[in-house]
């Protein structure tokens, strides 16, 4: 880390419960609440490469098992070698702004791009090297105009004209004596000498910490500033489990799209045991590393079942629109939509391309073209996939090697053939995300044999 970014920290005033260990509530200005927002524009993927390294519970088993599957997959698999960098990078949606956060997390963030080495043309690519229809390569490095705002009142999303208040579970309020009243007494407390005032500087440490916290714990303010030692210790998991089939049921559709898949299941456990996938659902998987976490909770009608970042979705739907630096960025910030030349062509979830750039080349396209829908693996392609979501060239070893995991019987197995759409798209903590997702077709199955 450069010294200029271990000097970047900001103000925070914890009101804290010495007695139970507990952070109650915190007070803070823009800079901080910009942060907190800015949560919401990250990718699943950049989500995971920047908590991996965190001491406490994964955000999600089954993503991360396919971040991982991304990582260990030859680049002979997919279309081209860049594919790999988008899903294992991929970029912010709202990357100008995320640049001007006074504390920054994302390494990977920049304005830099790379501009057709033919003089005549004006296309570019954030990556090296790609090919542009001109038969050119992105090799001229340039950067984009980061404008900061032009006084301290204007944060990145937010205005600075009053202090924030937020509560342990990331509720965001404008602060007000009546609103913090409220919340003590919501919580019990019924006197302010059982309330203590610590201050701290919060960094990029403090601010990884939260990200992660925010969605895996009910009380990620305490569990960042109260109880670091004992983070993993205190994490209740199984009660922030997503309410899988409540979420489904939010997400039915009129849309069309679907894609075919073959489940191999255990008919003794009533279980998907993996799937024989082609390409285009391989695709669709793939392609949630790339989703903004406001997008997925947007998909999602605002209820994800992950840690509380749902609040903190909340906080910025509930927001009154003139404490917003721009009018634009309620919405922005509530889905942000997938960065250009990063959607799927096999995508059942309704997440929106932000600010399509024609000028931009999509790395995935040999020909350097600049549709803004793509494709990750190559096609024809098949490939297993586990029941937790990690994702294995098709061969017979592979399937071999689950069954034998499993111990399974082979008068166990039964083959299904289905079309799956919208309704069967979500994001999960659970490691049996294929049988959570489509118990549908598993207990259709129970009750044609029973």
């Amino acid at each position: 880390m450069a010294a200029n970014d271990q000097e970047c920290r900001v103000p925070l005033k914890l009101l804290i419960d010495e007695k139970n260990k507990r952070v109650i509530a915190a007070e803070a200005n823009k800079d901080f609440v910009d942060i907190l927002f800015s949560f919401l524009t990250f990718p699943i993927g950049t989500i995971i490469r920047l908590t991996n390294n965190q001491p406490m519970p994964k955000i999600s088993t089954c993503m991360n098992n396919l971040y991982k599957s991304v990582e260990n997959l030859s680049v002979n698999h997919l279309c081209t070698e860049n594919c790999k960098s988008i899903l294992l990078n991929p970029r912010n949606p709202c990357i100008e702004d995320c640049l001007k956060l006074k504390v920054k997390i994302d390494d990977s963030v920049s304005n830099k791009y790379f501009k057709c080495s033919n003089d005549n043309c004006s296309n570019m690519s954030w990556l090296v090297n790609v090919k542009c229809s001109c038969e050119g390569k992105t090799s001229k490095e340039i950067f984009s105009d980061v404008r900061n705002p032009t006084n301290d009142y204007f944060g990145v999303f937010i205005k600075g004209g009053i202090e924030f208040i937020i509560s342990d579970d990331l509720r965001v309020l404008p602060g007000s004596p009546i609103s913090l009243v409220q919340l003590f007494s919501d919580l019990g407390y019924n006197h302010m000498n059982q309330i203590k005032e610590m201050f701290v500087e919060v960094g990029k440490e403090e601010i990884l910490r939260l990200l992660t916290c925010s969605l895996i714990s009910k009380s990620p303010l305490t569990e960042v500033f109260m109880n670091k030692q004992a983070i993993v210790e205190n994490m209740n998991i199984m009660s922030i489990e997503p309410k899988i089939s409540q979420v489904f049921a939010d997400l039915h559709t009129v849309d069309s799209s679907k894609i075919n898949l073959k489940l191999v299941l255990s008919t003794s456990r009533h279980k998907i045991l993996y799937a024989e996938a082609k390409d285009s659902f391989v695709d669709f998987l793939f392609s949630f590393l790339t989703f903004p976490i406001g997008s997925v909770i947007k998909a999602l009608n605002g209820i994800s079942g992950l840690g509380c970042i749902d609040n903190l979705y909340r906080s910025v739907a509930d927001l009154e629109s003139q404490w917003f630096s721009f009018s634009s960025y309620q919405n922005r910030l509530l889905n942000p939509g997938v960065a250009p030349k990063h959607k799927c062509q096999n995508e059942l979830l309704p997440i929106l391309v932000e600010l399509p750039d024609h000028k931009l080349i999509d790395p995935r396209d040999v020909s350097g073209g600049s549709s803004e829908f793509g494709r990750f693996t190559m096609s024809p392609s098949l490939f297993i996939v586990s029941n937790n979501l990690e994702v294995k060239p098709m061969c017979s070893t592979s399937s071999f090697g689950i069954l034998k995991d499993q111990n399974v019987t082979f008068f166990d197995i039964e083959e299904k053939v289905i079309s799956i759409g919208k309704a069967e798209a979500a994001l999960t903590r659970s490691s049996s995300a294929l049988t959570e997702a489509l118990s549908f077709f598993v207990n259709t199955q129970k009750e044609e044999r029973d």
